[in-house]
């Protein structure tokens, strides 16, 4: 399952912009592959932090609500971290 955490505001060239990261629950290539066909269902193309607990997918403006509408469920930053942190403790990933 994918989840993404709460989004946060900041300016980027004088105009006010969103974003928020997007991580699997599933570990390993599993999750790397759901996060890579959920990216190709809203436009993005990269995982980021590969081959860590932390790959995810960076999501700016528009494409946060897309990937809402494609599934992926919201969840607030502290549960996003906990999500990471239990992927280490489960399987030794390194950091």
């Amino acid at each position: 399952m994918i989840f993404i955490g709460a989004p946060v505001n900041f300016v980027s060239r004088g105009r006010p912009a969103r974003a928020a990261h997007a991580i699997s629950t599933l570990s390993f290539r599993a999750g790397r592959e759901e996060l890579l066909a959920l990216g190709r269902r809203i436009g993005v193309r990269f995982v980021r932090q590969r081959y860590t607990a932390y790959e995810h997918i960076g999501l700016l403006d528009n494409r946060i609500e897309r990937a809402l509408q494609a599934g992926a469920v919201h969840v607030d930053w502290y549960r996003l971290l906990d999500m990471a942190n239990a992927k280490i403790r489960r399987f030794g990933i390194p950091r």
